[in-house]
């Protein structure tokens, strides 16, 4: 979302002074495979869930070779905050935020 807290909360009170919500944009929630495996979840089909894995594999190489991904002021965190935010809330979402 942000490369620090301040930012994020500038970040927060753009949204608000324009009206808007702010959203990070978490894609896989809004998969119809993420919502058929939340509503079996919700369900209980699987039971409790304790433990969870998640992995992400990239098949095209580093995209926009030069660009924003491989310049550390610009992306950040590296693999956890590029993609593996992504993987964490997809997980976190569907047990339900244990």
């Amino acid at each position: 979302m942000a490369m620090n807290a301040a930012e994020a909360r500038e970040m927060i009170e753009a949204g608000r002074a324009a009206g808007k919500r702010l959203m990070i944009n978490f894609s896989y929630r809004f998969s119809p495979q993420s919502w058929a495996l939340k509503k079996e979840v919700d369900r209980g089909t699987l039971g409790d869930i304790y433990y969870a894995r998640t992995q992400w594999l990239r098949r095209r190489g580093m995209p926009g070779f030069g660009g924003w991904f491989g310049t550390k002021a610009l992306s950040g965190g590296g693999p956890l905050i590029d993609l593996g935010v992504h993987r964490l809330a997809l997980a976190l979402w569907l047990m339900g935020y244990p």
